[in-house]
């Protein structure tokens, strides 16, 4: 079985990052978060982390969940932004470059936005 620093890991499971497979552990195949948190490590994604801790955002798919059949959550914004879910959409502004006026638009209503506001604002960094 799996170990680190000697210690058995107890894994739910597993998936090619950027790949097509994904393994189960104990049937954890029919749990709804697992499932979905598998597929996205197929999509490419990593763990969604928040304050430096993995599995930290709570949030997202990628994060950590304690209700392993929890259907309400999806992929946040930066996860959908990776797979080109707002294409053409976005906003790049470097603040060094001086002013800059957009119309933001929260990710929940982006189905409803309109083509000049902006859902996703990326600030560049030096």
């Amino acid at each position: 079985g799996a170990t680190h620093d000697g210690k058995a890991l107890r894994w739910l499971g597993l998936a090619e990052q950027g790949g097509s497979r994904s393994w189960f552990n104990d049937g954890n195949g029919s749990k709804v978060f697992v499932l979905l948190h598998e597929i996205g490590h197929n999509l490419g994604f990593g763990h969604s982390n928040e304050l430096g801790v993995e599995y930290g955002d709570h949030t997202c798919l990628m994060g950590h969940s304690t209700n392993l059949n929890e259907y309400r959550r999806c992929f946040n914004a930066l996860k959908s932004y990776q797979i080109g879910w707002y294409n053409g959409r976005e906003r790049i502004i470097d603040p060094v470059e001086g002013v800059s006026t957009s119309q933001l638009v929260g990710v929940n209503d982006y189905l409803n936005s309109k083509s000049e506001q902006t859902p996703i604002l990326i600030v560049k960094e030096k």
